[in-house]
């Protein structure tokens, strides 16, 4: 959904900053130390997939979301240091979806909304697209019970919809990033306390196992984990993430904050039990039905800028 509704202005910031000059406490040196050794070109370009989690066990919301944002190494410079002014202006030092409602409330309604946009503003100033897997936890549990029936062995690491949002998420982010020309490989950073450190990068890297060669071409092999009060982009990732599970277990949230979260290019996969019972016809990891949904998302595109090579889809 796209709300044509006015943007708020950002004021003062300087496009042609160069980041070498910066010192360390810059936050943009949290992302150039990244690529830090590859040469300019490829460096500047290289994308980076921020991924963040929001999951919710409690009876009014059991969801599950996975959500982020994917910009190059350039723009995630220019983000973390716009980020980090903005938040030292509201006299704050992170920003996080579920303490909105208890920060600068010192301020009037209307100035606050204003404060919070500005936000949201840099979000769809710097980055590329977003993306995000979700799934009721109600309807994975079904998906185990029914993978039992069938009489299929169902693993311990599907007692989680870790790896299969995981799976879908970078097949997916592969296909854009095919159709955009990427020639680097796509780094996937996540919060370094968001979950058990060890489970998410043995996760991470059994499902990038199973994928053929021409995705792991595209992939790190390996998930970087950052603090996300350090790694500016892991805060625009957690609003997203925050945004679309309230969007899923309550209502939207209002504000204007939102508002500009919706102006960007958002590709969502909503797991339900009739795309679950497709996985189920896969004889194990469900790769090839992960990657004809990831598909799906790739003929929605169409339309939004973003074209597939003609004849070719990875």
């Amino acid at each position: 959904m796209f709300l044509l509704t006015p943007s708020v202005e950002i004021e003062n910031l300087d496009e042609a900053r160069d980041h070498h000059q910066h010192g360390d406490d810059r936050a943009c040196m949290q992302v150039r130390s990244l690529v830090s050794g590859f040469p300019k070109a490829r460096r500047l370009r290289r994308p980076l997939l921020v991924l963040q989690f929001c999951i919710d066990d409690s009876k009014n919301g059991p969801d599950f979301v996975l959500a982020g944002y994917v910009a190059t190494v350039e723009n995630w410079e220019h983000f973390s240091d716009d980020w980090q002014e903005r938040l030292a202006h509201s006299g704050l030092t992170y920003l996080k979806g579920n303490t909105l409602t208890r920060i600068l409330r010192q301020l009037e309604p209307d100035e606050r909304e204003l404060r919070l946009a500005e936000f949201g503003q840099l979000i769809r100033k710097y980055v590329s697209y977003g993306l995000e897997f979700s799934v009721s936890y109600l309807d994975y549990k079904w998906f185990t019970k029914r993978a039992k029936k069938m009489g299929r062995v169902v693993a311990r690491r599907f007692n989680n919809p870790h790896i299969i949002g995981f799976g879908l998420l970078l097949d997916t982010v592969a296909i854009i990033e095919n159709a955009r020309g990427t020639l680097e490989r796509i780094e996937c950073i996540f919060d370094r306390d968001i979950d058990n450190h060890k489970f998410l990068e043995r996760e991470y890297r059994l499902t990038y196992s199973f994928f053929p060669k021409h995705i792991k071409q595209m992939m790190s092999p390996d998930p970087l984990f950052r603090d996300d009060r350090e790694f500016m982009p892991l805060q625009a990732a957690d609003l997203r993430a925050w945004y679309s599970h309230r969007c899923l277990a309550t209502k939207p949230p209002e504000g204007r904050l939102w508002q500009e979260l919706e102006h960007i290019e958002h590709f969502p996969m909503r797991s339900e039990r009739d795309k679950l019972e497709m996985m189920l016809r896969s004889l194990k990891v469900p790769t090839r039905a992960l990657h004809h949904l990831a598909l799906d998302v790739a003929k929605r595109m169409e339309g939004h800028g973003i074209r597939m090579p003609s004849g070719k889809i990875l």
